[in-house]
């Protein structure tokens, strides 16, 4: 696999202010993080580590378990590693989703451990890639569609709980229809392996990762009742106190005034009540708890018993979460994309406040995949992919421009007229005063019409390079498919050997190079 362009984060078009200015180390947004995402920033991050977790059992104990309990063979050489008191995490997590479907599943993936390696290499000490999956979250349309070969699969499943504990029997139609995709072969087969009856979403998605890039990454299912012990303090803070309420309302007051758009708005509790049938939310009206749909009522002292006796039974939302994820991990970088990084600079005085590790926020690898049959076109269309990240509209004007044997723009004649009328405008002028608006009603009206013209021109011109604009506008489809970023709706299975591929991925991958990749296999 090879990069065939770069488009920077600016020229994209795919991202907000806030992301940008962040990338761009704006001076507004320094409060709001620790570390810059470059070398001397992890320079920095790794002098600061004081305050990162220092129990070196729990952790692999519970990854191990997790890993046989699934029925796959763990990633022995990380896990030992993360025994070890001076090992460091980099860590991504996502939503579970089908199949690697969007592909930036994928993209996250190898980049976390991308950036583990060069870390590793940079730092002289061993720095472990860990894979966060967000099993605990219950919107299960994340999991209902796939993308593939231009064509979307969807489950009808009405399953509406934590999406980790939920079995693979409720997509056997989303399955199938995948399978009959490739009638033989590894993978329709690996597929059909993958998400067989009885296993778990959580199993099923671990066995999915584990194909594409092997022992590479240690996958974490933070589910689980001694993960939830270490982090009791926080929730506990949460329910009686709100403190993270009030702090990211705070920030979220400042980056407004910024004129930044904010992604997550906290609520007073940030914890949900977890069961096998659901997840749902904890609301508080004076010394009462309550879950929204009334399943679970708690006077304070009910509340901490079972908070203290079954952790397990509370689920941090997306305000905790990152919390979670760095009072448990040892982690000196957190990767996501840019709704994620958004989020999390929202957080930093909350972290502050409970004394954890606050990690370096770097962008994951953001790519589009192009295959040579759309190469060899854009050549023989004298066009570049990176002209394709912007408006098509625009792209296919310029093409039409650029082939047309007429000149059509008017710009020129546009010029010609206002000389002439400004000239016959003082004339009119000195005449009578009054004539001056006439001449300039006369002039937006003979421009007017000379635009109309100049329109008319450039449809004729596109019926006449009609077959190629037809192409232009495939390529950009498949670049932006219905406008949206192919990373975001394609599935790593539109990819010839996608398990092959997604091993190669990390090597392809330069961590701290911050634009967007146009690749090819």
């Amino acid at each position: 696999m090879r990069t065939v362009a770069r488009v920077s984060y600016q020229n994209s078009g795919w991202f907000s202010k806030l992301f940008i200015d962040y990338t761009q180390r704006a001076t507004a947004l320094q409060p709001y993080f620790l570390h810059f995402p470059d070398a001397a920033g992890y320079r920095d991050a790794l002098n600061n580590t004081t305050s990162l977790p220092n129990d070196t059992n729990i952790l692999p104990t519970v990854i191990r378990a997790q890993y046989a309990a699934a029925g796959i063979h763990p990633p022995q050489q990380l896990l030992d590693s993360l025994s070890e008191p001076e090992t460091l995490t980099v860590c991504t997590g996502h939503q579970l989703v089908i199949a690697g479907s969007p592909v930036y599943f994928i993209y996250k993936i190898a980049s976390t451990i991308a950036l583990a390696k060069k870390l590793s290499a940079d730092m002289n000490r061993t720095v472990v890639p860990v894979f966060w999956m967000a099993t605990e979250d219950h919107d299960v349309d994340e999991i209902r569609q796939v993308h593939v070969f231009g064509k979307s699969f969807a489950t009808a499943t009405t399953f509406s709980g934590a999406v980790g504990r939920m079995k693979t029997d409720e997509i056997q139609d989303l399955i199938s229809a995948l399978a009959a995709l490739w009638p033989e072969g590894e993978v329709a087969t690996a597929i059909q392996e993958i998400y067989r009856l009885g296993r778990t979403m959580s199993a099923a998605t671990r066995d999915f990762v584990h194909r594409c890039v092997g022992e590479e990454i240690v996958v974490l299912d933070p589910d689980d009742t001694q993960l939830k012990r270490q982090f009791i303090s926080v929730m506990q803070d949460d329910l009686f106190s709100g403190t993270a309420f009030r702090l990211v309302n705070e920030t979220n007051a400042a980056l407004e005034q910024l004129g930044y758009n904010i992604q997550v708005k906290p609520r007073p509790i940030n914890v949900f009540y977890l069961s096998d049938a659901a997840r749902v939310r904890i609301e508080r009206e004076g010394d009462r708890w309550f879950t929204v749909d009334q399943s679970k009522v708690w006077n304070s002292q009910e509340l901490l018993d079972e908070l203290n006796a079954h952790p397990e039974n509370f689920s941090p939302n997306v305000v905790l979460r990152p919390l979670y994820q760095q009072r448990i991990l040892r982690n000196i970088a957190y990767i996501g994309g840019p709704g994620e990084l958004a989020y999390w600079l929202q957080y930093r005085s909350v972290f502050a406040h409970y004394g954890i590790y606050f990690p370096v926020l770097h962008p994951r690898w953001f790519a589009a995949r192009i295959d040579d049959a759309m190469l060899q076109k854009m050549s023989r269309m004298e066009l570049k992919p990176e002209q394709f990240f912007g408006s098509i509209d625009e792209l296919v004007k310029e093409y039409v421009a650029k082939h047309s044997t007429v000149e059509l723009s008017t710009a020129e004649e546009a010029a010609t007229l206002n000389t002439l009328y400004n000239d016959l405008k003082l004339r009119a002028k000195q005449v009578d005063a009054t004539l001056e608006k006439t001449v300039e009603a006369e002039l937006a009206k003979t421009l007017a019409g000379l635009q109309q013209l100049e329109g008319k021109m450039m449809r004729a011109a596109k019926q006449r390079s009609d077959a190629d604009l037809q192409q232009l506008r495939k390529i950009a489809d498949k670049l932006m498919p219905g406008g949206t970023p192919q990373d975001r709706v394609e599935s790593v299975l539109n990819w010839k050997q996608p398990f092959v591929l997604a091993k190669q991925l990390p090597e392809a991958i330069d961590p701290l190079d911050f634009s967007i990749h146009i690749w090819t296999d």
